[in-house]
């Protein structure tokens, strides 16, 4: 219909269960399924270019990518590859790569956009420390991977068809426990921490980070916050679900200063994921524990449930495409821009 938008939602598998879905979304904020697959090896992660979606599968001594081709009618399977590694839990594009990060193992690898051959890899030294590789984003020629175990930032500058062997990091404060960057304009961006639940400002300063004052995700502090996939609107607005608060927060920057301007309770239990649609009217939500995706409208002062999809392990959504209200294609993901860590709509 006419100003509906298409998005993309996969969870942690259920037998029998479909674990990747399209959703439909209405101007009203009303979620329909139109279309589903039961791939059955928790694709808890997707990235999206233009039709071709790629599922990065959790398992936990494995880590296989699977690319589909997407068209209105569901899900054609157009490649796989099963890279070394376990928990496979993020999936970053770059140009002409699909990057995997292991939070099992602590590996970071790059695919060809074929998966047809693993181009580079980066395992983690055998120094007793429990690396776990939670994500990775990409920014002036490097690739910035976040070491949630190591507590580190490693940058891994651009190389051949690959990256560097040896990476320049940053080393975090102890009990920090980094799980997601995202860049918000030139060498700049916010880091959010799992086992210190805030959000750090930090500026690139040559090849490491310089990091501002941190902003605790929730005034709650037991049980422990641990923020999950933020997502970053157009105008700025960074949204944070907090899944042990159960709560939304919502960051804005206030005279060059970053600002937690509210914090809204969850309608699902364990909020893992969350991105902003329709030019930030709405927000889309995946409530693991709850085993669905909710869509609430989005107003300053409140947060209103509209709608929700059951998705069993609900964990990630992508917009495929969206209709201007004369029924033509109004947007469509067609750039990697689309990743998690530069997800704006």
């Amino acid at each position: 219909m006419p100003g509906d938008a298409y998005w993309i939602a996969s969870g942690y598998s259920k037998p029998g269960e479909d674990d990747i879905a399209m959703l439909r979304l209405s101007p009203q904020g009303i979620l329909t399924k139109v279309a589903g697959l039961c791939q059955g090896e928790s694709p808890s992660f997707l990235a999206l270019k233009g039709d071709r979606l790629y599922a990065g599968c959790e398992g936990a001594k494995s880590a296989k990518v699977i690319a589909y081709q997407v068209a209105e009618d569901g899900f054609r399977q157009a490649g796989s590859f099963e890279a070394q590694g376990g928990g496979l839990c993020h999936l970053t594009l770059v140009p002409g790569l699909v990057m995997g990060s292991c939070y099992g193992t602590g590996d970071f690898f790059a695919l060809d956009e074929d998966l047809g051959r693993e181009v580079w890899r980066y395992t983690p030294p055998e120094d007793g420390i429990p690396h776990h590789a939670h994500c990775a984003a990409y920014h002036r020629e490097a690739l910035y991977g976040v070491d949630l175990g190591g507590e580190s930032i490693l940058r891994f500058a651009r190389e051949g068809e690959g990256f560097s062997s040896v990476p320049t990091v940053t080393e975090l404060p102890k009990g920090t426990g980094p799980r997601q960057m995202i860049f918000c304009g030139e060498g700049e961006g916010y880091l959010m921490t799992e086992q210190a639940n805030t959000v750090w400002p930090f500026w690139l300063e040559g090849e490491r980070l310089r990091l501002g004052t941190p902003v605790p995700c929730s005034a709650k502090e037991e049980p422990k916050g641990y923020p999950a996939s933020a997502c970053l609107s157009q105008t700025g607005t960074l949204a944070v679900p907090v899944r042990g608060a159960d709560c939304l927060s919502i960051f804005q920057e206030q005279g060059g200063k970053l600002d937690r301007a509210a914090v809204f309770a969850c309608d699902g239990r364990w909020p893992r994921f969350a991105a902003w649609a329709e030019q930030e009217r709405f927000l889309l939500v995946c409530s693991q524990r709850d085993h669905r995706v909710t869509c609430y409208r989005y107003e300053k002062e409140c947060l209103l449930p509209v709608s929700f999809m059951d998705m069993p392990g609900a964990s990630c959504c992508v917009l495929w495409q969206s209709q201007g209200k004369d029924g033509r294609d109004h947007e469509k993901n067609t750039t990697v821009e689309a990743r998690l860590g530069d997800q704006r709509v």
